[in-house]
């Protein structure tokens, strides 16, 4: 084995490291991704019981409102179904409409 094939085979075994590594990189960053928008969507639904549960204005109701649509919506996609998230979702949206409707 001469040099130039020594040297070919680090530099194939050291593109193979730093390949893995930013593989690694690249799935942490997106089971983060993947945390943050499952957490925006718990914030979302603890805001929206919240302002519920309170005197709020009209408008503070029908803004958290329409941020817990689009977060239920969105769950369905960010949550396995079998975990029962979307469900969950939209029968809290079901009930914070009954909600509205008696005490609104």
């Amino acid at each position: 084995m001469n040099i130039s094939s020594g040297a070919v085979l680090f530099l194939g075994v050291a593109t193979f490291f730093v390949a893995y590594s930013q593989m690694r990189i690249a799935s942490a960053k997106a089971r983060l991704d993947l945390y943050n928008r499952r957490f925006a969507i718990y914030i979302c639904a603890l805001e929206y019981y919240l302002i519920l549960s309170n005197d709020a204005s009209e408008a503070e109701i029908k803004e958290k409102t329409i941020s817990f649509t689009k977060a239920s919506r969105e769950s369905i996609f960010l949550f396995d179904p079998i975990d029962g998230i979307g469900q969950t979702m939209h029968d809290i949206m079901q009930d914070g409409s009954i909600i509205r409707r008696l005490y609104g």
